[in-house]
């Protein structure tokens, strides 16, 4: 049992050096352009916005390796799909819990770093479009695109919106992480969604080689 545990911890932690790899450079440079545009309209660089904004790359990077999302290379159309919302509760309870987990940090997360996300309605349409776009994915992975996993993910983005809002109560000082609405920074969240998606869909494939090489 513990080499079985080992090995899930090893193969978790490969998949996801493989995803952040590719995916901290795009970062980096997107924030660069950022930080130049902030400089030309002198307007002050909010450094714990932008930590914060890296941990949330992590967050997205995990749930797309613990959702087991396929690479260009490796995927085929072989499409399992479930459209009966909770038909097996009993068997699936604990798939459920995990399910609406996984989402709660994003949820928190939206609504801490971008002042727009303090709209529950953004927030909870950002999660449902991250879980749709997962579930559609799996159409690609001989995976079950299920609808309870769709209600389940955007339930847990709900609860970590929620949970935002009682930290926020109890840590006033957590609103320095987000960012005003200034023009420039308001496709920040969107930008992470797209590099995040295109490290693990394509340059996650030459990560995993080159990671590979280096064993």
């Amino acid at each position: 049992m513990q080499y079985i545990s080992n090995l899930l911890t090893e193969t978790l932690a490969f998949r996801l050096e493989s995803g952040l790899i590719p995916a901290i450079p795009m970062m980096v440079l997107f924030h660069a352009i950022l930080l130049i545009i902030n400089r030309k309209y002198k307007i002050k660089t909010p450094i714990p916005h932008i930590a914060g904004v890296y941990v949330f790359c992590f967050v997205l990077v995990f749930i797309l390796v613990s959702t087991s999302v396929p690479g260009l290379f490796y995927s085929s159309f072989e499409p399992i799909i479930n459209v009966i919302p909770f038909a097996d509760i009993s068997f699936n309870g604990l798939h459920y819990l995990v399910n609406m987990l996984l989402f709660i940090p994003m949820g928190f997360l939206l609504p801490a770093l971008w002042l727009k996300f303090e709209k529950k309605r953004l927030t909870f349409s950002y999660g449902l479009f991250f879980s749709l776009s997962i579930e559609l994915i799996q159409l690609f992975n001989n995976r079950i695109t299920d609808i309870d996993d769709l209600i389940m993910n955007t339930a847990g983005t709900v609860m970590g919106y929620y949970l935002f809002l009682l930290v926020r109560r109890l840590v006033p000082k957590i609103s320095a992480l987000s960012i005003d609405q200034t023009n420039h920074w308001k496709c920040e969240p969107y930008i992470c969604f797209f590099i995040i998606w295109l490290s693990m869909l394509y340059f996650r494939h030459y990560a995993t080689y080159w990671l590979f090489s280096l064993h």
